[in-house]
Order: C-alpha cells, then sequence, then structure tokens
C-alpha cells in the first residue's frame, strides 16, 4: 500500500478522540507496511489474515528491511503485542478455516481491547 489508508484512518480516529482501534486486514499478502505503521501504538491492533503455501511460507514472498521488523510468521506480534498474523492455506473458504480463523482468532484478538473502531 502506497499510503497505508487503514493506518491513516486508524490514526485520525484517535485523533479524534477514539480510545481504541482496531484493523482487519483479508487478503492473500500480509500488510506489512500498516503493521510496521502501527506496531508502536498500543490503542491500535491489527490482524492480517492471509494466505500461506505449504510448509508455511507466505503467498507472497516479502523482503523485509531491518529497520522494518514486521513478518507475516504467526509469532510476530510486534514489540507491544498488538499484531496478529493468521496464516490460511491456499483454497480455504468459509466452512473449512476462515470463519474458523475469523471468529476464534481474529475477533477475539480484535475486540480485546473494546475498540471504537473496527
Amino acid at each position: 500500500c502506497l499510503f497505508n489508508n487503514a493506518a491513516i484512518a486508524a490514526f485520525y480516529a484517535l485523533d479524534r478522540g477514539s480510545k481504541n482501534v482496531a484493523i482487519l486486514d483479508f487478503d492473500a499478502h500480509h500488510g506489512n507496511g500498516v503493521a510496521h505503521c502501527v506496531q508502536d501504538e498500543k490503542r491500535i491492533r491489527y490482524c492480517s489474515i492471509h494466505e500461506a503455501k505449504e510448509g508455511g511460507k507466505t503467498f507472497v514472498e516479502q523482503k523485509i528491511p531491518e529497520d522494518n521488523p514486521r513478518s507475516q510468521d504467526r509469532d510476530d506480534m510486534g514489540p507491544l503485542g498488538n499484531l496478529l498474523n493468521v496464516n490460511l492455506k491456499a483454497g480455504t473458504g468459509w466452512e473449512n478455516g476462515y470463519k474458523d480463523a475469523l471468529v476464534a482468532e481474529a475477533l477475539p484478538f480484535l475486540l480485546g481491547n473494546k475498540p471504537d473502531v473496527l
């Protein structure tokens, strides 16, 4: 993302009085740009649900620069624990994994800080 609109909107919401904000990103690739933007803001929680290849390698191989330690790995939760990565196998549908990822993982994590804006 060139402008990381979700991150811009989240910071705007905080500037306008929201206490906490949650961002849900779901597509084929990890949103490392958004993760990098919000990693140091404890009032923002970010969850990326993205496609992974067999063996845990992500669909889009991204080279992460040294100054951006965010990866698409499940255990990378950022320095404040406000990031969540959910890797799904290619072809995952609603009933065979996506629903569980959203309902059992993403939403409890995102709603854990009681966001004013999602």
